[in-house]
């Protein structure tokens, strides 16, 4: 199997790698030339995408298939790929420039534990860059409940626990663009606005799924194989209706 074979098994939609891709090419920008780990870093495609502006990238994940798949299909000079823990990091104080982790944190039940890890190992004023769903938002759209998920955080929660551990701390916001979902998330803002008393839970989901499906259609949102990482625009605007957040920290 090629590894585009390998991401098509991996991600259900062409839109869910996009997406994923989108957090990838925002992040490039904060580190050229650093001495980088990334904290679950999956089967590593992303790893790989960012081993081409460091100096060095070393990436752990604690999944013993997936970091498998990195090492076969997504390993190259430069990547150092370690099956490991994310809340207890095999690697002395200080050892990074920057830290990347990824859709992680809401994976773990140590959250604190985790970023307090990650802070360790970052070199004094060093970066570390921490992206996580907006748990208001995702559910606001419809989206079920990830079985995988232990702790979603909103807004807040998330930039208070970044704030316990980080000096300085940035938040963006990853949406999905017209490209995805036409006008439908805005049309969800006003609905809410004009239901105060939630009314519309009334309606059976299989039916708002349907509805929310057309009137994205109908306002622009393309097929999915047309969806690019371009779709996924992440900026300070609008952060409350981000669909993903993403902290940038520094110690």
């Amino acid at each position: 199997m090629e590894w585009k074979g390998i991401l098509k098994r991996r991600f259900e939609s062409n839109l869910l790698f996009q997406e994923h891709a989108a957090r990838y090419r925002f992040v490039e920008r904060f580190v050229k030339g650093k001495d980088l780990l990334e904290v679950g870093c999956g089967i590593g495609w992303g790893t790989r995408e960012l081993s081409r502006h460091v100096r060095r990238i070393v990436a752990i994940e604690i999944d013993r298939e997936r970091i498998g798949i990195a090492k076969e299909w997504f390993s190259k000079e430069g990547i150092l790929y370690i099956r490991g823990d994310g809340c207890s990091l095999p690697f002395k104080g200080e050892s990074f420039d920057v830290v990347v982790s990824l859709e992680v944190i809401e994976h773990i039940e140590d959250q604190r534990g985790y970023l307090r890890e990650i802070r360790r190992v970052l070199k004094e004023g060093g970066l570390a860059i921490i992206s996580t769903p907006n748990r208001e938002v995702i559910y606001m759209e419809g989206t079920p409940p990830n079985p995988f998920h232990v702790k979603e955080l909103s807004l807040r929660e998330f930039m208070d626990l970044l704030s316990e551990t980080f000096g300085s701390v940035e938040i963006f916001g990853q949406r999905r663009g017209r490209g995805v979902r036409g006008l439908i998330g805005p049309l969800q803002r006003f609905v809410r606005r004009i239901d105060p008393f939630n009314i519309r839970r009334l309606i059976p989901r299989k039916a708002k799924t349907g509805l929310s499906e057309k009137i994205s259609i109908a306002t622009g949102a393309k097929e999915d194989t047309s969806i690019s990482w371009k779709d996924f625009p992440i900026s300070k605007k609008g952060i409350s209706h981000a669909r993903n957040l993403i902290g940038i920290c520094r110690k």
